[in-house]
């Protein structure tokens, strides 16, 4: 860590597969707006970010997040069939 040392990345939520927003998969087109579940927990504000990891491509890292009213940001997202379990390996087939 270097004090005054301002970072930009991408997050990917930890243990979870959200539904790619180009998906030509029909599962993945019927599943709810991958992008609107996140922008509305997230929009709540307060968000903290623990567990974090890199991710396996360059430029991400994964970690688990809250905002102060959700507790478990990738949890929600699966609780709301927003995404599926995703354990780093291959992505799979559609589903």
């Amino acid at each position: 860590m270097w004090p005054g040392l301002s970072v930009d990345t991408h997050v990917r939520l930890r243990d979870i597969d959200a539904a790619e927003l180009q998906a030509r998969c029909s599962s993945e087109l019927r599943r709810r707006s991958p992008r609107a579940a996140p922008q509305t927990i997230l929009a709540k504000g307060c968000v903290t970010i623990w567990h974090v990891g890199l991710d396996k491509y360059a430029g991400r890292v994964d970690a688990t997040v809250a905002t102060r009213g959700t507790p478990d940001v990738p949890a929600a997202m699966l609780a709301g069939g927003f995404a599926r379990r995703y354990d780093g390996g291959r992505r799979g087939g559609c589903r």
